[in-house]
């Protein structure tokens, strides 16, 4: 809800024209929805969170309308996804004039996409989490952006660091320009190099000295976030658009940018919890080895040689020594623990006639209220129930009605002594 008050408030003020008559404007100045630099007195950050804030507007009207939705139809799917939404809810609260234009503004977003749009590249924008602009954008380079993950995945296989490094800087420039793969504070100057250097395996450290005061910016927001993102966004929606080629992507590519490494085997070490790169790097290369997936990972850590190195406090090295034990004993220990599946039942107060039984529900941990709420599949609030839960929500596997409608029954599967 706020961030349509921010938008329309954003767009009454650039026009100079009072709040109600935003969707009027917008209805006849389609291109209202475009923040021009060159025309506008705006600088670099509200720019930013401009496309950032139609980005998040477009992503919940995606995951609200179905993609083959007709566009004479837009008013009333949206009207029926709304229907006891936290936004009517929210809504509610607000004066007369905001409740009759943000639900307008909404929809004429709405559709502003499907006028631009068919129904596969709005089920390609949806999958891959990206709004209008970046998805637009993504299809334009579709062809050139596979072929290059396509590269980086091949390079990575066969172990070519400098394969691995072109491909990813090309695909990096194409994309990492515009929202919302563009980092916060933009491309700097050397960013390049500092690309190199991190999926060359260098320390962190080592990555930051390139940039200077934009390094630890530029590892966090674009390397481990924004990059890889948009490389899953890329294999997303190519699968959608039924590109052929999609199906050869493992998703290889984002795993290496994300953790700073173009070796499968410490992809898969940090990917699966280990929270130093240099321990990662250096068990790997110490070793030997060449495992590529979990199973083999575990294979690896039961065997001999690293059950060994492991009682060494210099191994992998003295420094990376704790965060190692802290991994190995985790998943060795892990294997030994018993899983258990539960069922209980907990009493429910409905706020009106009951879902039949077997109907799956939802939990929501509402921290405010120090309760919880009982949500229909598509998040509606039905009720709560009467009693706070003991065991971790990570745990829980299914919620269903009771076969007595006034009970739910919580399914959980967890270590023993973990669960009801």
């Amino acid at each position: 809800l706020e961030l349509t008050v921010g938008i329309s408030s954003a767009l009454a003020q650039r026009a100079g024209i009072p709040f109600e008559e935003v969707v009027t404007y917008l209805a006849s100045n389609a291109q209202a929805w475009d923040l021009n630099p060159t025309s506008d007195v705006v600088g670099t950050s509200m720019v930013s969170k401009w496309e950032s804030d139609i980005a998040s507007l477009d992503s919940f009207i995606l995951a609200l309308i179905e993609p083959d939705t007709d566009a004479s139809a837009i008013d009333g799917a949206m009207s029926q996804a709304l229907r006891g939404s936290l936004f009517e809810r929210s809504l509610k609260y607000r004066d007369q004039i905001q409740q009759s234009v943000l639900p307008q503004l909404v929809a004429e977003r709405a559709r502003r996409i499907w006028s631009g749009t068919n129904e596969m590249q709005r089920r390609g924008f949806r999958l891959s989490g990206v709004g209008y602009q970046a998805g637009v954008n993504l299809d334009t380079e579709m062809f050139s952006l596979v072929s290059l993950l396509l590269e980086a995945e091949s390079a990575i296989l066969g172990g070519n660091a400098n394969r691995l490094i072109d491909a990813v800087s090309e695909f990096a420039d194409m994309v990492c320009r515009v929202a919302p793969f563009r980092p916060q504070r933009g491309m700097p100057d050397k960013w390049q190099d500092a690309l190199s250097a991190w999926l060359g395996g260098s320390s962190a450290s080592s990555v930051v000295s390139v940039l200077g005061s934009d390094g630890v910016d530029f590892i966090q927001d674009a390397l481990t976030y924004r990059l890889p993102w948009a490389m899953e966004a890329v294999r997303v929606h190519a699968g959608a658009l039924g590109m052929p080629a999609a199906d050869e992507l493992q998703g290889l590519a984002a795993m290496a940018t994300g953790v700073g490494s173009n070796e499968i085997s410490v992809i898969v070490l940090i990917r699966s919890g280990l929270k130093s790169r240099e321990a990662a790097r250096m068990a790997v290369e110490s070793t030997g080895a060449a495992f590529q997936d979990r199973t083999g990972m575990e294979a690896w850590l039961a065997s001999e040689v690293v059950q060994t190195n492991s009682r060494n406090p210099d191994w992998p090295s003295s420094l990376s020594h704790h965060e190692w034990r802290n991994f190995y004993d985790h998943h060795t220990q892990r294997h030994r623990q018993q899983w258990i599946r539960e069922m209980s039942h907990l009493n429910v107060n409905w706020h009106g006639a009951p879902p039949d039984s077997g109907a799956d529900v939802v939990l929501e941990w509402s921290s405010e209220q120090e309760s919880v709420a009982i949500l229909s599949p598509d998040y509606r609030e039905l009720g709560t129930i009467q009693t706070l839960l003991d065991e971790p929500f990570r745990y829980i596997v299914r919620v269903n009605v009771g076969a007595n409608v006034d009970q739910i029954a919580v399914h959980s599967f967890g270590p023993v002594g973990s669960t009801m």
